[in-house]
Parts: structure tokens; C-alpha cells; sequence
């Protein structure tokens, strides 16, 4: 269980919610089904946040920003919002500044292309001619 104070509010995260943050910061932005995917590894089987959870995150903590983006893509995306890069600077934790990126197509299949890979080694190893994977989450850091 993670709790950070910030700005007189406490704001309570799994350790599961907290990797999950983590991931989304590495990569800059996710959109809904992204996030379902990689919330899936974080628990090693095929599952969906649920809007409990998402509207947690959003609403209440206020870690994740849920925006529209303003071009041809047409898909609300999920980025760090900046309660959530306070948390993870005080847990000495990688994120991607905003303004580093654009919520873009290219951006966005180039997520798809990592997020797919690393659930297609954690659920369907064997159909990459392995029967264990490289590409999961280490149990002991948690990270990719």
C-alpha cells in the first residue's frame, strides 16, 4: 500500500494501482484498452479495471488525467497528471514529461506495438516459441 500526502490530501494506492501509474508514466499515455491490457500483466490474467478503480484514479486521487485528444484519433487517453508525477518523484520513479510527447497516431501505435508485446510473451509465450518470457514484470522490481 502506497500513501502520499500531497497538498493536504492522502492519497491511498495497491501496490498494483502504484505499477500501474508506473507503467502508464514510462510510456506517456495510454488509451482505455492499453490500460485494460497492461492492467492484465500487472495481475498475470486476462481482466478489466473496473470504473470503480479507473474513476479512483481519476476522479478522486486525481493521479491519471483522462483527456480527448484533439486530432484525427478520436480516443480518450490517459496520462500523468501532475499529482501523479509528485507521487512518483517522491518514490524516485521515472515518468515522461507531457511536454515531451504528443498524443499522436504514431505515438499511440507505438504503444500498441510494446504494450501487445509484452502481453503476448505474459499470456502466450509458447506462441512466441518460449515457454518462459524475458518480457514479463520482475516480481522483485515491478518494472519492464
Amino acid at each position: 500500500m502506497i500513501n502520499f500526502k500531497n497538498n493536504f490530501k492522502t492519497i491511498s494506492l495497491t501496490d498494483d494501482q502504484f505499477l500501474l501509474i508506473r507503467q502508464i508514466a514510462n510510456l506517456g499515455f495510454v488509451t482505455k484498452p492499453q490500460l485494460e491490457m497492461i492492467y492484465s500483466i500487472i495481475k498475470n490474467k486476462p481482466t478489466s479495471i473496473s470504473n470503480h478503480i479507473l474513476n479512483k484514479l481519476v476522479n478522486k486521487d486525481k493521479v491519471l488525467n483522462r483527456i480527448k485528444s484533439k486530432n484525427r484519433i478520436k480516443q480518450i487517453a490517459y496520462v500523468i497528471s501532475r499529482y501523479g508525477r509528485n507521487l512518483l518523484s517522491a518514490y524516485h520513479c521515472f515518468y515522461r514529461d507531457p511536454r515531451s510527447f504528443g498524443i499522436n497516431f504514431h505515438n499511440l501505435q507505438a504503444n500498441e506495438v510494446v504494450i501487445q508485446a509484452l502481453y503476448a510473451s505474459n499470456f502466450k509465450p509458447t506462441a512466441l516459441g518460449s515457454n518462459n518470457s524475458s518480457l514479463r514484470f520482475n516480481d522483485e522490481e515491478k518494472t519492464v
